[in-house]
Formats: C-alpha cells, sequence, structure tokens
C-alpha cells in the first residue's frame, strides 16, 4: 500500500496523488487532469519560461539561460516560500517531444547543478524531476498526467515538505488551463 498512489486532493477535474519513495522521506506527487488547449499550445506555454511567474504557484521570477536547441532549454527560476523559510531557486534542463500528428507532448525537466551560483539568501533547490505526458483526447481537448520529484533543500523537515506538496501544483494547473486558452 505504501508504494501505490494516493489520492490526495480532488477538485475542479484535477486529481493530486502522492506515493512514498525509497529515497527519500518527501512523498512523490502526480497529478491529472483535462484542459482546453491543444499539446503544441501546451508545448509553447511550457517553453515560454519567462512567463511562468504568471502561472506557476508562488514563483517570483523565471528567466531562459540559454536555449540548446528548438525543443530543449535550460532556465532559471525564484520560489517564494512562507515564513520563516527562506525563498529557493533552481535551474533546470527541460527537454520536450510534440507529435502534433498523433496528438502527444512529452516533457522532461531535471534540476542542474553549477550552472548558475545562487543569489545571496536563496537555498538551492538540489533535486527536481518533472515528467509532462500529454495526450489530445479530442481536437481542443488534452489530458495531462504530471508526475514530480523534489527535494527542497535546506531545513525543511519531510513532514511539513509532504504536508504543502498537494497545494502548489493544484493552484499551478487552475492557473495553466487559465492561460492555455488564449496562448497560441
Amino acid at each position: 500500500m505504501a508504494n501505490e498512489w494516493q489520492l490526495k486532493k480532488s477538485g475542479s477535474g484535477i486529481n493530486i496523488y502522492t506515493k512514498s519513495q525509497q529515497a527519500s522521506e518527501v512523498k512523490v506527487l502526480k497529478a491529472e487532469f483535462e484542459a482546453d488547449g491543444t499539446v503544441k499550445q501546451l508545448a509553447n506555454l511550457l517553453a515560454d519560461v519567462d512567463k511562468q511567474k504568471n502561472w506557476v504557484y508562488s514563483t517570483n521570477s523565471t528567466r531562459l539561460i540559454k536555449r540548446l536547441n528548438d525543443n530543449e532549454l535550460i532556465y532559471y527560476t525564484e520560489k517564494a516560500m512562507p515564513w520563516p523559510l527562506s525563498h529557493r531557486d533552481v535551474v533546470m534542463q527541460m527537454k520536450w517531444m510534440v507529435d502534433t500528428i498523433v496528438g502527444t507532448l512529452t516533457m522532461n525537466a531535471h534540476s542542474i547543478e553549477n550552472s548558475i551560483p545562487p543569489p545571496k539568501g536563496m537555498v538551492r533547490v538540489p533535486v527536481s524531476k518533472v515528467v509532462w505526458k500529454v495526450s489530445t483526447i479530442k481536437p481542443g481537448t488534452i489530458r495531462v498526467e504530471y508526475f514530480a520529484e523534489a527535494d527542497p533543500g535546506g531545513v525543511i523537515p519531510a513532514w511539513v515538505t509532504n504536508i504543502f506538496l498537494t497545494k502548489g501544483p493544484y493552484e499551478t494547473f487552475l492557473n495553466l488551463r487559465k492561460q492555455l486558452v488564449n496562448y497560441n
């Protein structure tokens, strides 16, 4: 039972699950939901990292560091944390593949170290891994499966991280739906 996904939050057609992992006391996350839009729109929205602060929960700023090719980039993000915790930052490498004929998108992102030093007062997130698996249900409607694993770094007990594990993704996906409708 401990290694099975457990539904932790459900609302507005968004289901958030967690499960334990062997490598860390912090749980891994899975989200499933449908949204109006296309895989191409979502790929473009995800790749527009400078605008992530408009829809990704508790994001203070984001910026493109380097575009490696048409489907791969490196970007920087600063995340706000509630008092008394220090804000976090992370450098991510993101790669995606869109198949417009089949109507699928696969995106993988992971944290990378030593690319730029963290600003003073920030805690660098040492581990962050994200996978998006997106498929077209019907024209104009996509189904999203999102998986995430992270170590927020610094001194945060795992039980505190696990308590707040569902709020950020839930709010992010509500915001993503609003952004996606008008995104090209």
